[in-house]
């Protein structure tokens, strides 16, 4: 059986190691990391925005430009490889498109 996936990993962040990283910078980046995700959920569902996210990533020192670039690679990765998401995720806030032509 193939593993699903969440909607939202193509856009969350990996946790950073650095081999000198003591307990307490473990802590600080999980925490640093669930903030910078927290947000990056909320703007996918629509209820964040993209200025905060990007400054947050900025302000963890993680490229802003570098990060959307890999949610392009990873979009693209899911839409080649066919990859199927968890069948309870209601899927990602999209802008609507007008669906009727005249």
């Amino acid at each position: 059986m193939t593993d699903l996936y969440s909607p939202l990993d193509p856009f969350l962040t990996a946790l950073r190691h650095d081999p000198d990283f003591n307990r307490s910078d473990e802590r600080g980046e999980l925490q640093a990391a669930l903030v910078r995700d927290d947000l990056i959920a909320a703007l996918i569902h629509g209820d964040g925005h993209l200025d905060t996210a990007l400054d947050c990533l900025a302000e963890q020192g993680i490229d802003p430009d570098a990060w959307i670039g890999a949610v392009e690679d990873n979009i693209e990765y899911v839409i080649d490889a066919g990859v199927r998401f968890e069948p309870t995720e209601t899927g990602l806030f999209l802008p609507t498109v007008n669906r009727y032509r005249s």
